[in-house]
């Protein structure tokens, strides 16, 4: 019996913004083979995007990944990942992946509700440069419209 991978894809799009969420759980003891769901990941990603025509749309992939070798993923798809800390005890098992990280500033602190994970925070970059980017992507997620891929 073949193990579920589990990740669901969104495109938030308005007007001149375009996101790209990959939300992905990937199991401790998975069934299948690491490479498989990374083969996999790639692959629907590199289908969305190309699918977009929009070289401006931003990735962002996140998640639990457990012990998952995040290294092929990160170089094919040229993202970067944000969380620098422990998430779990002393690893990190959790990811905020983006092709954007001048947008974004990530940090991990404790948990507010009863988890063995400590929270990843991701917020909007203050750098003159990204705010009007990030201001269109607050805007975007406020009134956008998200489909299932």
């Amino acid at each position: 019996m073949e193990s579920r991978k589990e990740y669901q894809c969104f495109v938030v799009s308005q007007s001149k913004s375009v996101v790209i969420f990959v939300v992905v759980y990937h199991p401790p003891n998975a069934e299948y083979p690491e490479s498989e769901i990374l083969d996999e990941l790639i692959s629907t990603i590199q289908s969305i995007r190309n699918n977009m025509h929009d070289k401006y749309a931003i990735t962002n992939v996140v998640g639990d990944f457990n012990n998952l070798d995040l290294r092929d993923i990160t170089e094919e798809l040229q993202l970067t990942n944000l969380v620098k800390d422990p998430t779990r005890g002393t690893r990190k098992l959790d990811a905020f992946l983006t092709d954007k990280p001048n947008y974004y500033t990530g940090s991990v602190k404790n948990s507010v509700v009863n988890s063995d994970h400590k929270a990843v925070i991701v917020t909007p970059s203050t750098k003159k440069s990204t705010i009007q980017s990030a201001e269109r992507f607050q805007s975007a997620i406020i009134g956008a419209s998200s489909k299932r891929i």
